[in-house]
């Protein structure tokens, strides 16, 4: 099915949308990466548990056969950022709660304090013994077209200048273009311009990495202990709160 079979339901759930927005926590996507439709309704804050991952999320390197898995940050990523001194944990690999992520995640964008496109790898953000002084990871899944998104991009700059003493490294991953479509680097490069993210990386995530099922509500909170790389939490729509994230990182910056 093309994106333009979808034009007539896009068009008129977004014009019912308008209102909803005004009252909603969250914007919703129903989306197989290449064929998008959006629809808006009034979303609540909600533990984005159950299920199996989506494409992207959820299986194990090929050929890794269960054994262990390689230095996953050997290679330059997130703006040649150094290889964690340790091998990647082992599975079970997924994307919902107290699974590992995958070492075979790997976006397309632009790392902290850089508009120089870079491969952003998962393995980058591995701290397994804290001598990078990495304590938490926030990996926020956006969308253009989603008030609450744009909401929580207004406040993301100011907060991550704030975690940095605690060790909160924060990722962006903008899964669609300003038209719609599956997302592009170019697309990333313009919402991290347009909402002035300069201190976290942000990514093109066209595949709904850290997406399960068809539907999302975002923006969708996923925070991820460096140490073992696994889910600690996850969150679908907007509530301006992070305690999860901050008390992961102060836990482990104490130990």
């Amino acid at each position: 099915m093309s994106l333009a079979d979808f034009a007539a339901p896009v068009r008129a759930i977004a014009a019912l949308g308008v209102l909803a927005l005004a009252l909603g926590s969250g914007c919703n996507m129903l989306s197989r990466a290449d064929e998008i439709s959006i629809r808006y309704e009034h979303g609540h804050v909600a533990d984005g548990e159950g299920g199996e991952p989506g494409s992207g999320g959820g299986a194990a390197p090929s050929g890794s056969g269960g054994g262990a898995v390689a230095d996953a940050g050997a290679d330059a990523g997130a703006g040649g950022a150094p290889a964690p001194a340790c091998m990647y944990p082992l599975g079970p690999y997924g994307v919902t709660k107290d699974k590992v992520l995958s070492p075979s995640l790997k976006w397309q964008g632009f790392p902290p304090e850089s508009e120089e496109q870079a491969t952003i790898m998962v393995g980058d953000y591995l701290d397994c013994e804290g001598t990078r002084g990495i304590n938490a990871v926030l990996f926020t899944t956006h969308q253009f077209g989603c008030e609450a998104c744009k909401k929580e991009a207004s406040e993301l700059e100011a907060l991550a200048l704030e975690w940095q003493p605690l060790g909160i490294e924060v990722v962006v991953l903008v899964l669609n273009t300003p038209d719609n479509k599956p997302g592009t680097v170019q697309s990333a490069l313009k919402y991290k311009k347009g909402a002035g993210l300069v201190s976290m990386a942000v990514v093109s995530d066209p595949k709904f990495s850290l997406v399960v099922g068809n539907t999302v509500g975002t923006p969708l909170m996923t925070v991820v202990d460096p140490r073992t790389m696994r889910v600690v939490y996850r969150q679908e729509g907007y509530s301006g709160q992070y305690f999860q994230l901050v008390s992961l990182a102060k836990k482990n910056k104490a130990q």
